[in-house]
């Protein structure tokens, strides 16, 4: 039986989801004129790592305290009424015991658009993605208590809420609370992952570029007709952490319809099929199972961002079926798509559950625009 409860980082994406259906706009008058920027921030991050296994909430002994930096350039081009700011980011901090899981440092691209934005106020989210570089991953002999990271490189995915107050014209102050997924989607074991929840504060500064004459009749790459049916087949590998650390395949199948909000976001629904071999055996209350079947299936409900050719992916889903006791009933998944074309779209996503990564998925889809 399919049982409808979250844990908090899926709440967590759910809510960002719900929150990023206002950050589409249309555009009031044929052309305006529009300031472009150059922004500088710098952030401190204060927080703690959710303890989603037991051995974690043992094991942390220390809060987070960490560091970034981030240049950017806003995008009039993209939506001139809640303008976009895309830019290159930088990031450090402990893991909550840096004896046993050292530093993170990463390295990412960051995406951050206002809902509200007032002369003195503006709140809104930022997404950012990239690579991270944990300094002490597990090791058999040398580190064999590190039981969440099993590599040095992982993927790192921040999403975050930002209230601004502007000092001036180019100074301002924030403040955002954070969620931060640290994981190499099962490539190497142990994977648990690492889930950051802090507060961020810190100020930025803006410098004028030029201005420019934004368009309404600019063209866009989210189609502008209301239905879209993507067509995404797509597959990875994983490490089967139920018997010993082999390497296997893993794919899916994923039909989504999507209806247009705007230039700048599309909601939808969607159907999943996904395979996930297996090779060990389980226990029931009356029988040993060996090989569960590999299929199982769910819907989801989600949430595209959409920045001209590139676009942001959140969606919550829920199993119909499976057979594996070890697969969770609900699912998340969170990626970046990049438009090829009117039609074709390339895809790379996490899949979780449990607040634990599943899988990286990588994959080419179509568009069917109507």
């Amino acid at each position: 039986m399919v049982q409808l409860k979250l844990g908090i980082k899926s709440r967590v994406v759910l809510l960002f989801t719900v929150f990023s259906l206002f950050g589409f706009d249309v555009l009031a008058s044929d052309a305006d004129s529009v300031m472009r920027y150059t922004k500088f921030n710098v952030g401190y991050y204060r927080g703690f790592v959710y303890p989603h296994h037991q051995y974690l909430q043992f094991h942390n002994n220390e809060y987070i305290n960490g560091i970034d930096f981030r240049v950017g350039k806003t995008f009039p081009t993209i939506n001139h009424r809640r303008i976009p700011t895309i830019g290159l980011g930088g990031y450090a901090s402990n893991l909550g015991n840096s004896n046993l899981y050292g530093n993170l440092y990463s390295a990412y691209i960051y995406f951050s658009s206002p809902y509200i934005d007032r002369k003195h106020f503006s709140f809104g989210s930022n997404i950012s993605s990239g690579l991270g570089w944990v300094t002490k991953p597990n090791h058999y002999s040398e580190n064999p208590m590190n039981q969440a990271i099993g590599s040095h490189l992982n993927a790192f995915i921040l999403l975050g809420f930002d209230f601004r107050f502007r000092v001036n014209n180019s100074l301002s102050v924030f403040l955002s609370p954070s969620l931060i997924h640290n994981s190499n989607g099962k490539i190497k074991l142990p994977n648990t992952g690492l889930n950051i929840y802090s507060l961020r504060f810190g100020a930025g500064y803006d410098i004028e570029d030029d201005v420019i004459v934004v368009s309404k009749n600019q063209h866009s790459t989210n189609n502008s007709k209301q239905h879209r049916i993507t067509l995404l087949l797509s597959g990875g590998i994983k490490e089967d952490d139920k018997q010993k650390p082999i390497q296997k395949r893993v794919g899916g199948f994923n039909t989504n319809y999507s209806y247009y909000l705007g230039k700048n976001g599309r909601v939808g629904c969607g159907v999943d099929l996904f395979y996930i071999s297996t090779t060990y055996e389980y226990y029931t209350q009356h029988e040993v199972v060996e090989n569960p079947c590999p299929w199982s299936g769910g819907v989801f409900v989600g949430y595209e961002i959409v920045w001209e050719r590139l676009s942001f992916v959140l969606q919550q889903g829920v199993r119909l079926f499976h057979e594996n006791p070890y697969e969770s009933d609900y699912y998340s998944r969170v990626g970046i798509r990049f438009r090829l074309s009117q039609n074709y779209v390339a895809n790379c996503s996490l899949k979780t559950s449990r607040l634990t990564a599943e899988y990286i998925e990588w994959g080419i889809g179509y568009d069917f625009n109507f």
